[in-house]
């Protein structure tokens, strides 16, 4: 008996570990329940989708960035039909990774002989060296294996759509027949798609459904800068955000050896010396986050306090960009290891936390 009332009931399960440094596993699960008078039983969709996601395990080191194996995964598996009935479903693996043109487009850019001149004089902060590390961790090439119900492939809706796809993409694309790939009463599809270097043009294959259509070097016409290729050091919210804030927010400021950039992006030379500077505190004549550095002959410093906790980490001057660096890092005045410090995380989730990454950079990061 079809139903009388027009609801949509939904549920969303977002669940995220870190297997390590570097390596991140995100599950989603997304239940939704339709009901309308028009549908002779409510409609029951399920979606899981599982990523595996690797981002760099060094923060400044862009050779070895690049020369990192960044390639991830993501498994889509999705089910629908009426309720109590039995449901159809379709399947997606998509591998995304960095080809080796990328790599090599990198390797003879400006920007990669810029920052390896700026790095001698201790300028790692650099806008050279910021393009490069960006692009350095970004994956400009995907493979995707989809399968879809067979009466989903020859409804006239997608037909359509697949033929306004087409029309989209000419005079870039072309096309050719090709036997029909199946499994059972599934269609399957392989698609391959890149963008170059800049991700100013993108090229894509698609294989299925009795057909090959290849789109190659089409012109990419809107704003792709720091979007595409796509990154592995931030998330695509926080780079969708930046976007749109103009770069606001998230906001940063830099401190080196000789020049200071503040939070509105004005450069200043300065040198930092012995003494305490405060380079960040929130306007409050009583701030919950105050962030402290102080340079000396013999080390730098940096001290994080957020909401009465102190993290304050001091690096040795002549190792600091080792990767046996020995840095001593001490929580409201108590030492603690970096293996300490994962074990507490473990047993007790932390808003504010310490890391390391592989090239001896050091992160406070409060959330």
């Amino acid at each position: 008996q079809p139903s009388q009332t027009r609801k949509i009931e939904g549920r969303v399960t977002v669940g995220e570990k870190k297997q390590k440094l570097g390596e991140e596993e995100t599950e989603v699960d997304l239940q939704l329940t339709a009901e309308s008078p028009e549908l002779r039983q409510p409609i029951d969709v399920r979606i899981s989708a599982n990523g595996q996601i690797r981002r760099p395990t060094e923060k400044w080191n862009q050779e070895e960035i690049l020369n990192s194996d960044l390639t991830s995964k993501i498994t889509v598996d999705g089910h629908f039909g009426y309720k109590n009935e039995q449901k159809k479903n379709i399947r997606s693996t998509i591998v995304v990774y960095r080809s080796d043109d990328l790599k090599s487009h990198i390797e003879k850019s400006n920007d990669f002989e810029k920052c390896s001149r700026d790095e001698q004089e201790g300028r790692k902060l650099s806008r050279s060296c910021r393009n490069v590390r960006h692009i350095s961790s970004a994956l400009d090439k995907a493979h995707a294996m989809l399968s879809i119900p067979e009466e989903i492939a020859n409804n006239r809706l997608v037909q359509m759509a697949t033929e306004a796809t087409k029309l989209f993409f000419l005079p870039y694309s072309s096309q050719k027949s090709i036997e029909i790939r199946q499994s059972g009463p599934h269609r399957e599809y392989e698609i391959e798609a890149e963008v170059d270097g800049q991700g100013k043009y993108l090229s894509v294959r698609v294989q299925g459904n009795g057909e090959e259509v290849h789109a190659k070097n089409f012109p990419l016409r809107w704003d792709t800068d720091d979007l595409l290729p796509v990154c592995t050091t931030k998330s695509i919210g926080n780079k969708i955000v930046q976007k749109l804030t103009g770069y606001s927010s998230p906001s940063s400021c830099d401190v080196e050896p000789r020049y200071i950039k503040t939070f509105d992006g004005r450069r200043y030379e300065y040198s930092v010396n012995d003494c305490e500077h405060v380079v960040f505190a929130e306007e409050s004549p009583r701030p919950r986050i105050v962030v402290y550095t102080k340079r000396t002959q013999q080390k730098q410093t940096v001290k994080m306090v957020v909401d009465g906790e102190k993290f304050e980490i001091e690096i040795p001057k002549e190792t600091r960009h080792s990767r046996n660096t020995q840095a001593t890092i001490k929580i409201n005045n108590q030492k603690k290891s970096i293996e300490e410090l994962k074990e507490e995380e473990k047993s007790e989730p932390k808003e504010t936390y310490v890391t390391k990454y592989e090239d001896g950079v050091y992160s406070i990061y409060s959330s």
